[in-house]
């Protein structure tokens, strides 16, 4: 950047001093960050439904690595890792998955897998992630985590 700016200095100067008038023009520059509000890649918040989302006290998250089709999270209570499939609006998880195994009294860490393994399909919208079983939504992510439990 400073090279830059020293050059349209020098240019410009030049250009006095030689009689020729100086135009300087905008320039448009290209934002080349990815739109995440559309990509599957990354890391996605749980948007709490139920107070039992919550229980263990600590906000599930899942990480997509799209170019490994690995992913790897936290449920609430233990971390988690496996591989999936991806095709189109087509999502599905490997059942051997890695799961660490602390005990978290409240929390239903079982239906959460459960429900995660079983998921088919997803779609975003709006921003927000929603994973699937049979075209129907079971589960609400998001890009920043919320708190708030809608019961």
């Amino acid at each position: 950047m400073k090279q830059f700016l020293l050059a349209t200095v020098f240019l410009a100067a030049a250009n006095h001093f030689l009689g020729a008038p100086v135009v300087l023009r905008p320039v448009e520059t290209v934002s080349r960050v990815a739109d995440d509000s559309v990509s599957l890649a990354g890391e996605w918040f749980l948007v709490p439904m139920l107070a039992s989302d919550t229980a263990a006290g600590k906000l599930p998250w899942l990480r997509f690595n799209l170019s490994q089709r690995k992913f790897s999270g936290f449920t609430g209570c233990n971390q988690i890792s496996g591989s999936f499939t991806l095709k189109a609006d087509q999502l599905g998880f490997d059942q051997n998955i890695s799961l660490t195994r602390m005990a978290c009294p409240g929390f239903n860490e079982k239906e959460f897998i459960s429900n995660l393994l079983r998921v088919d399909h997803y779609k975003i919208k709006n921003g927000v992630l929603w994973l699937m079983i049979d075209q129907t939504p079971v589960a609400k992510w998001m890009r920043r985590p919320d708190n708030k439990a809608v019961i």
